[in-house]
């Protein structure tokens, strides 16, 4: 699992708006992740950094810690 920050997001998308998380405290705006992206921009991204969003069986097990 990788924290896109809005600095590496605003890189691909120039128009992005950062935004700001509560879950983060004392840090600069841009290194705050990426937030309110729809999973259209995520896969967009991945395909940008010639990568892939998991499966959604990856997506379910990765939640399950590995647990039935």
């Amino acid at each position: 699992e990788t924290v896109i920050t809005n600095a590496a997001y605003q890189r691909f998308d120039e128009h992005y708006e950062p935004q700001e998380w509560s879950g983060v405290a004392k840090k600069a705006l841009l290194d705050h992740p990426a937030v309110n992206l729809s999973w259209w921009e995520a896969y967009l991204y991945c395909r940008w950094l010639d990568l892939r969003l998991p499966s959604e069986a990856e997506g379910e097990y990765a939640c399950r810690s590995g647990t039935t």
